[in-house]
C-alpha cells in the first residue's frame, strides 16, 4: 500500500513532536497551531465540496421527463406555414438530428429538451440543504494555548 506524500510529511512532523515532552515548547506550538489552521482548511474544503456535490445536477426522473415533454406545445401546424430560417432557428434550440437507416428504411429523429426550454416559473425548485458550520479550533487546543501565553 502506497502512502500519499503529505501523509509521509505528517508522519515526520508527528514524529518531531513526539521528542518535545513541554506542551508549552515553541515547536509544540507552532505544531499545534498549524494543525489547526489546516484543520479548518480541511474543514472548509469539505464543505465546499459537499456544496458542489449537492449543487450537482442530477439525472432527471421519467415523471420529470413526461412534465417537460407535455410542457412542449404541438408544433405540426405552426411547423407546416413556418418559412425556413424560423425552422431552422425551432431546429436549432432542440439540436434536431434526423439519421435515415436505407437498410431498414428508417428515420430516426432526436431533439434536445433542456431546462433553458421551460419558463422559470414552470421549473422546479431543488431541495434546500442544510449547511454545518464546524469550529475553527477543539476547545482542549484554544486551552492549551492560553496556557502556555
Amino acid at each position: 500500500m502506497s502512502t500519499a506524500p503529505g501523509q509521509v510529511e505528517l508522519s515526520g512532523q508527528a514524529l518531531r513532536l513526539v521528542e518535545h515532552d513541554d506542551p508549552c515548547h515553541p515547536v509544540v506550538a507552532l505544531a499545534t497551531q498549524r494543525i489547526e489552521e489546516l484543520s479548518a482548511r480541511r474543514g472548509a474544503a469539505d464543505e465546499r465540496v459537499a456544496q458542489l456535490q449537492a449543487a450537482r445536477p442530477t439525472a432527471p426522473t421519467a415523471q420529470e421527463i413526461e412534465a417537460l415533454l407535455d410542457s412542449v406545445p404541438g408544433l405540426r401546424a405552426a411547423m407546416r406555414q413556418a418559412p425556413p430560417d424560423e425552422l431552422s432557428e425551432l431546429f436549432a434550440a432542440f439540436d434536431l438530428t434526423a439519421t435515415y437507416d436505407k437498410d431498414q428504411r428508417a428515420l430516426r429523429l432526436a431533439a434536445t429538451l433542456s431546462p433553458d426550454l421551460v419558463p422559470p416559473s414552470e421549473r422546479p425548485r431543488p431541495p434546500k440543504k442544510a449547511v454545518t458550520i464546524k469550529p475553527r479550533a477543539p476547545a482542549a487546543a484554544q486551552a492549551q494555548r492560553r496556557a502556555c501565553r
